[in-house]
């Protein structure tokens, strides 16, 4: 027994590396741990999501929207920011230490008492995050628990569950060595969380040979389809750093008819898309008998508080922190699309993991970086605080070749020199600071900006 939760935690990350897409003992290893917790999988209804991008946006919008429905709704997401409490959420709010240690605990004894009787019992830190999330839920009287794929979703942990409504958000290239090099590779991944006769919602593709996989596939299990853009049409009509005025159309037989105009607290359309692709998801599951028709048109202007940390948050301030965890090559392109947008004058902090494809970033960000070259004060490259960082070197090599930025790139590999040399130079511009690229980035510098280390900055 751990008699604390960081004792706890340093004991669940000792299987953060143990995770391979076809490893075909994972089902095994987490249907031992839910049946040992007495199945807290049935007593919940499971919504289950998947997707290269937007998962945790659409999730943390969707347990708002549920929850303002009147259901008690649990949330299983990752990556966390600044704790792991963060991952495990009931009605919006991080379950606390003490509920997080005894399920820890709870699943700790049953691991050590599997293991003396086979050594190669090793679940990995998702498998007991996620059988420790179920549990809770189960515990705390959870009616719909939203639980998010880790990676793909085919051979993901999370795909033993029997969802009432699977959700698969947008495809993009990434984890290529786990999930395949092409689109319909990873889109075949992806569809593989669609269930026989149950519900999917499909949320904006960038790519017709994604929806087209996953359409297939939901009919081959005959499970209802409903894709956003069949749905929900919108326009931005203005944007600031406090938020967007968009314009959405709506159609489609589960959905209100008729065109409205909204103010979003995210400034980031992708996020806003996502946000709108839960409230479609709300009334697919009215459609389908599991809640009552929703009252959301009221509700459509989510606040603040359904965003969560580092995801197109913008911290006010002088300077401001734009901070996003945006990693792959698109999802940077929108990310700092919407910056120069914002923002008169930016310096930016990147630094990437070393799975992702860095020349396909620089050579998407090429023309934008072009085309704002004037906004673009400085780009400092460094490491992300984590084992798997990419070299800042590397980047820096990456991005040389642009003739408009090649005198503005910085590579500090020390993430706390390069945000107080942003910060410095911030202040002495009158820019603002952009940071993307890693949740430990992101995290970090959230927190020394938090930590009032802007302040001694001179």
């Amino acid at each position: 027994m751990f008699p604390n939760l960081s004792q706890a935690l340093k004991w669940i990350e000792e299987g953060s590396n143990l995770r391979y897409l076809h490893d075909s003992k994972k089902f095994q290893r987490i249907k031992f741990l839910l049946d040992h917790l007495g199945r807290p999988q049935d007593k919940v209804k499971v919504i289950h999501i998947a997707g290269s991008k937007g998962k945790s946006s659409t999730a943390q919008a969707l347990s708002f929207l549920l929850e303002q429905e009147g259901h008690r709704t649990g949330l299983f997401c990752s990556p966390h920011v600044h704790k792991y409490n963060e991952r495990i959420q009931i009605n919006k709010t991080m379950v606390p230490d003490d509920l997080f240690l005894s399920a820890l605990n709870t699943l700790h004894k049953c691991i050590v008492q599997e293991q003396k009787n086979n050594h190669l019992f090793l679940p990995t830190t998702f498998e007991i995050l996620l059988a420790a999330a179920l549990f809770l839920f189960r515990e705390q009287n959870v009616e719909f628990a939203i639980i998010e794929a880790g990676i793909g979703g085919l051979f993901d942990t999370s795909n033993i569950l029997d969802p009432v409504l699977c959700i698969i958000t947008n495809i993009e290239y990434e984890h290529k060595e786990i999930l395949g090099d092409s689109i319909e590779e990873i889109a075949w991944q992806k569809a593989g969380i669609i269930k026989s006769e149950t519900p999917v919602v499909l949320g904006e593709q960038q790519h017709k040979k994604a929806t087209d996989i996953m359409q297939e596939q939901a009919s081959q299990m005959h499970a209802p389809c409903y894709n956003y853009t069949d749905y929900i049409k919108g326009r931005v009509l203005s944007c600031s750093t406090q938020g967007m005025h968009i314009e959405l159309e709506i159609d489609g037989p589960c959905l209100d008819k008729g065109k409205t105009e909204l103010q979003t607290a995210s400034v980031l359309s992708t996020i806003t898309k996502n946000q709108m692709l839960s409230y479609l998801s709300c009334h697919v599951l009215a459609l389908h008998k599991h809640i009552e028709e929703p009252r959301l048109r009221s509700r459509l202007e989510l606040p603040s508080s359904a965003i969560a940390p580092c995801r197109a948050e913008i911290i006010p301030g002088d300077p401001q922190l734009y901070l996003d965890l945006a990693h792959t090559p698109l999802s940077l392109f929108y990310t700092l699309e919407t910056a120069f947008t914002l923002f008169d004058k930016v310096v930016l902090l990147l630094g990437l993991s070393d799975d992702k494809d860095h020349n396909a970033i620089s050579r998407i960000l090429d023309p934008l970086f072009c085309r704002e070259e004037q906004k673009i004060q400085k780009i400092y490259f460094t490491s992300t605080r984590s084992a798997r960082s990419k070299n800042p070197q590397v980047l820096f090599q990456a991005f040389s070749h642009i003739p408009a930025i090649s005198e503005k790139l910085v590579s500090l590999p020390e993430s706390s020199n390069a945000f107080t040399s942003a910060m410095t130079l911030a202040q002495n511009t009158g820019s603002d600071i952009v940071i993307c690229g890693s949740v430990f980035l992101c995290a970090h510098c959230r927190s020394l900006y938090h930590s009032g280390h802007h302040k001694n900055v001179s």
